[in-house]
């Protein structure tokens, strides 16, 4: 069971992980807020500790945009390869390109806001392959119905309290998180 989630951004922009945050923690889940911002690649020992603070969480979900989609795309590999976390990849680069997200090996890629039907991905994380997904790509053949599965966006955005706190909020700071 999926209860708790990090929430990724690896550019200055976090408006939106706080924003998933304040809804899944009032469905009862547990976040973690990270900003990876750095100029230029992660070294070793900064890839050493991001896996280490990812190993604390069930699962991964990333925000990305055209700019820091390598990272993006890099932290994916590195999270399959070496602890096995279910990933996400939400944010501007994924409503535009969701194909290219799901290249990477993500899980799931979010189509719109992630306000819509984000906690219904988790809470059905073990079927997601034998029903729809309601905003989200989960397989290869889910891209053929992109116009289908793409929600509306919130009407009302006063409904969302983001989480602008700074508990459980790390920062890749000096090659530490």
């Amino acid at each position: 069971m999926i209860k708790k989630i990090a929430l990724i951004t690896v550019t200055q922009m976090d408006f939106g992980i706080r924003t998933v945050s304040g809804i899944l923690r009032k469905e009862g889940f547990e976040t973690g807020k990270v900003s990876l911002l750095k100029d230029g690649s992660y070294t070793d020992n900064e890839i050493s500790a991001i896996l280490n603070l990812f190993s604390r969480f069930d699962f991964i979900a990333f925000t990305a945009t055209d700019y820091g989609f390598g990272k993006v795309d890099q932290l994916v590999k590195i999270v399959k390869d070496s602890i096995k976390k279910p990933t996400v990849i939400g944010g501007v680069k994924a409503i535009m390109d969701p194909a290219s997200c799901l290249m990477t090996g993500a899980d799931a890629v979010c189509l719109g806001d992630a306000e819509n039907g984000f906690v219904g991905l988790l809470n059905n994380w073990e079927d997601r392959f034998l029903r729809t997904t309601p905003n989200f790509v989960v397989k290869v053949s889910d891209l053929n119905n992109i116009d289908y599965l793409r929600m509306k966006p919130a009407q009302n955005l006063d409904q969302f309290t983001p989480d602008f706190s700074y508990d459980n909020y790390y920062f890749l700071k000096n090659g530490e998180l």
